[in-house]
């Protein structure tokens, strides 16, 4: 996973030292004319920076890839931001308002250079970009617990994460309860599903459980955890029928006629069979 070549060794450390900060800084705010929260001046370093690298060295199909998954994953920000010039421009809204609506979906709001500073690490890195994603990730969590350690100590944040665990989150101390970062937890949820879902035989991957592991504990988001064990319920069940199918493509049918339903089908690589079938409606 690690880069071979010294250039590549100092853009990984660089790209990942500031992705650890925008994690890491996730509460600070930078006062300036306006405040800017210093997690997104840093998600714009990292955009920054990755267009600087698209300007030396550009690579086109890896651009269209990153700029896609950035387009999804703001999409729901992108959808609620066009929504609200729609509902200005018919209202006539006053220009002040405008501004300050539009603050708050670009300074207040983080989802959409959160979005672009994950396509920035996709872009530079590839699919390594995920893996050091998670990297930073973990490493500012990890820096959050020990200050957290360092300040109470280290047996009371043991011992009030083990009341944590036993009582399923009912007793929650005083310590543990400065460990309950939400933004950092359902991140590393997610990347839990994806660990547990695709084992690996390899040691980075057994540190990566073992960290994410940990701070999602230390964390103890319940409602994450239905989502986990619902996730995993589903991926395990579509893995089984894949082996009991032998990753054969399984049938669907469809209405005549119904074109839409038929592309989707195409796209995802389902053929014609020529069959038909007569449908019988009570009633």
């Amino acid at each position: 996973m690690l880069e071979k070549t010294v250039e590549g060794k100092i853009r990984t450390v660089y790209f990942v030292s500031v992705a650890t900060l925008m994690y890491y800084l996730l509460q600070e705010v930078l006062q300036l004319p306006v405040y800017f929260t210093f997690r997104h001046v840093l998600a714009l370093v990292l955009i920054a920076s990755a267009f600087v690298c698209f300007l030396i060295r550009p690579n086109i199909a890896r651009a269209s890839t990153a700029v896609k998954a950035g387009m999804v994953l703001s999409a729901q920000m992108l959808v609620m931001l066009t929504a609200s010039l729609l509902i200005w421009c018919v209202e006539r809204t006053e220009t002040v308002l405008i501004f300050r609506g539009l603050s708050y979906y670009f300074f207040f709001i983080n989802q959409i250079s959160a979005a672009f500073a994950a396509m920035a690490m996709l872009y530079v890195f590839g699919e390594r970009g995920l893996w050091y994603n998670l990297l930073a990730i973990l490493t500012a969590n990890v820096m959050m617990i020990v200050t957290i350690m360092a300040e109470y100590g280290v047996g009371t944040y043991f011992r009030e994460l083990w009341t944590l665990i036993r009582t399923f989150a009912d007793e929650t101390g005083a310590v543990i309860i400065h460990a309950e970062i939400h933004e950092l937890a359902f991140c590393v949820g997610a990347y839990l599903v994806y660990l547990l879902l695709f084992p690996r035989r390899s040691a980075w991957y057994l540190l990566f459980l073992g960290v994410s592991g940990f701070c999602f504990l230390s964390a103890f988001k319940r409602i994450a955890m239905a989502a986990i064990a619902a996730a995993l319920a589903m991926g395990w069940l579509l893995r089984l029928l894949e082996m009991k199918t032998g990753g054969q493509k399984c049938i669907v049918w469809a209405r005549v006629g119904n074109t839409p339903a038929e592309h989707v089908y195409e796209k995802n690589q389902f053929q014609p069979d020529g069959w038909r079938s007569v449908v019988l409606r009570l009633g």
